[in-house]
């Protein structure tokens, strides 16, 4: 299986990301062949996280990547005419060219139908900016003053346009020579995004956007991808760490989060305590469930889910600069069978009665900084069970029902 790299960012150098790659791994070596098979990989941004995942139900392993500043990137597995794999951005075609955000996550779900189906953890809907499709938060950067270290500036809309995010004093200390360009703090509060910049500040600057900040679920549709917002309970504060949980009753996802790395003029993200969603798979609603005993009030970050001898599901959350704690769910009274994904397996078709009811991913690397168990727990109530690889095979596994 080749082996994706995601570029984070350039110590020193925020927002530059060094280039993501795909490396081909054979037999312990890794070569590097982003250029032959996804040269668009070679400037992604700042990705943060990325899965390996069949996201349009064609039998080849594509690749959905996120970042901050970055959109919801779709990259199709296709064959070139010589049969070799080859990975073409889609995101434009399918409608996300302005889903840029700050996305820290995404974790696959069982969607209706076996349609593939995601949560995305985003930073969250209560900060202090805002931002949507027609008036986006925007990053100009560039080494403005010479120092060999890169300058950001932030803009946000306020009222009739794009105005400065910083405080003169914060920008004129960024960048001295700016004191003479801003002299009056009257002046400074009118000067918009367009008369900010010299032309020649512009040349060889980076600009960057965000259109949304709201943790979402995305999920297939007839005519593509649709994407939508998750309950307001999880838009209070950054959701990072994700799992889901794998019991026998409804769906049930859980998510963590919180940040406090803001600067003072700022302050804490920190009104997380932890959420437990519910998922409506007949029309895509998202429910929470209150008093479920899951509390994460820290900087939580990973999160991943471990299946027990008995079939109960752990979770297991680590937070920054604090401790890891262990929630575990209370069994179902159902008997289960345990079965356990083989190295290259990824996808679990789920048959009742002769019909397909559920479908899950199970990819390596899942939520944030994080990997759950592959070890699954099987309802007596299911038939047999369709395994594929990430190479298309598949096999069958019965249980006798009595």
């Amino acid at each position: 299986m080749d082996l994706f790299v995601g570029g984070r960012v350039r110590p020193g150098n925020y927002p530059l990301s060094p280039r993501s790659a795909i490396l081909k791994n054979e037999g312990g070596t890794f070569t590097d062949i982003t250029a032959a098979v996804c040269p668009d990989c070679m400037a992604l941004g700042m990705v943060t996280t990325a899965i390996w995942t069949d996201f349009d139900k064609d039998g080849l392993i594509d690749l959905l990547v996120v970042g901050e500043w970055m959109p919801i990137t779709f990259l199709k597995h296709t064959k070139s005419p010589l049969g070799e794999s080859v990975f073409e951005n889609v995101t434009t075609s399918y409608g996300f060219e302005n889903s840029q955000g700050w996305w820290n996550s995404i974790l696959p779900t069982s969607g209706p139908k076996g349609n593939p189906t995601y949560l995305l953890g985003n930073f969250g809907k209560n900060i202090r900016w805002k931002a949507s499709e027609q008036s986006p938060v925007i990053m100009v950067a560039k080494d403005f003053d010479g120092n060999q270290s890169i300058d950001p500036v932030m803009f946000q809309y306020l009222g009739d346009g794009m105005y400065p995010v910083a405080g003169r004093d914060a920008l004129v200390g960024q960048v001295p020579s700016w004191k003479n360009r801003f002299l009056k703090y009257a002046e400074f509060a009118q000067i918009k995004k367009e008369a900010f910049f010299t032309k020649s500040d512009l040349e060889n600057s980076i600009e960057l956007k965000v259109h949304n900040f709201s943790s979402s679920l995305l999920f297939k549709t007839e005519n593509g991808f649709e994407l939508k917002e998750l309950p307001n309970e999880t838009q209070i504060s950054p959701v990072f760490g994700m799992a889901v949980s794998q019991g026998l009753r409804s769906q049930q996802m859980l998510t963590v989060g919180n940040f406090y790395g803001n600067e003072t003029i700022t302050g804490r993200y920190d009104t997380g305590k932890g959420e437990v969603l519910s998922l409506n798979h007949n029309d895509l609603s998202i429910g929470t469930i209150h008093n479920s005993g899951f509390n994460v009030d820290g900087e939580g970050r990973a999160l991943a889910s471990l299946t027990m001898g008995d079939g109960s599901q752990v979770y297991i959350v680590s937070q920054h600069q604090g401790a890891v704690k262990v929630f575990k769910e209370q069994l179902s009274k159902e008997e289960v069978e345990l079965l356990v994904l083989e190295k290259d397996e990824f996808k679990v078709e789920y048959y009742q009665e002769g019909n397909l009811i559920r479908v899950e991913e199970f990819p390596y690397g899942q939520g944030y900084l994080s990997q759950s168990s592959r070890k699954i727990p099987i309802s007596k109530r299911i038939e047999k069970v369709v395994i594929s690889d990430f190479a298309g095979n598949k096999r069958t596994v019965l249980f006798e029902r009595k």
